[in-house]
């Protein structure tokens, strides 16, 4: 869906020939954000009682070890991230970050950890903007990792 949006929009921005795009992969996105983060942000989109204690159960009190030649590491907790096979862990992360688009005036598309940021772009005020977007985006990111 994310794809036809962006061609849509491009289609008609590429009529105009005035724009600005940047394309952005956070990378091991779904590993950092920590679950706290995840079930405050269920909680503000209405997500409560048991279901609410279902997701949070689901993501907490996990832990992780390697394998390799036949023996194990020890075990370490993971505090943060979502399961990266499943489709819950997908839909977990995307309404994580949905408040993402509210920091920005410029244009987003988003499918998980790939955020497509862009505006038209009429004059120096409009580069200005979209650094100014980027800069916000920035801080985001960095307040929803340490909360």
């Amino acid at each position: 869906m994310q794809l036809f949006q962006m061609s849509h929009h491009f289609a008609q921005v590429l009529l105009e020939r005035k724009a600005d795009v940047i394309f952005l992969d956070c990378t091991k996105a779904f590993n950092r954000l920590p679950h706290d983060v995840i079930v405050n942000s269920l909680r503000k989109h209405g997500v409560d009682g048991c279901l609410l204690a279902l997701f949070s159960d689901y993501l907490k009190d996990r832990s992780q070890r390697v394998m390799v030649d036949g023996f194990f590491s020890g075990e370490r907790e993971v505090k943060s991230g979502v399961p990266q096979a499943s489709i819950l862990g997908r839909v977990l992360f995307t309404v994580a970050v949905d408040g993402l688009s509210g920091v920005v005036s410029s244009k987003v598309l988003q499918c998980a950890d790939d955020i497509v940021l862009y505006r038209k772009v009429n004059s120096e005020a409009d580069f200005v903007a979209l650094q100014k977007d980027l800069d916000s985006l920035m801080k985001w990111c960095w307040t929803a990792a340490s909360t």
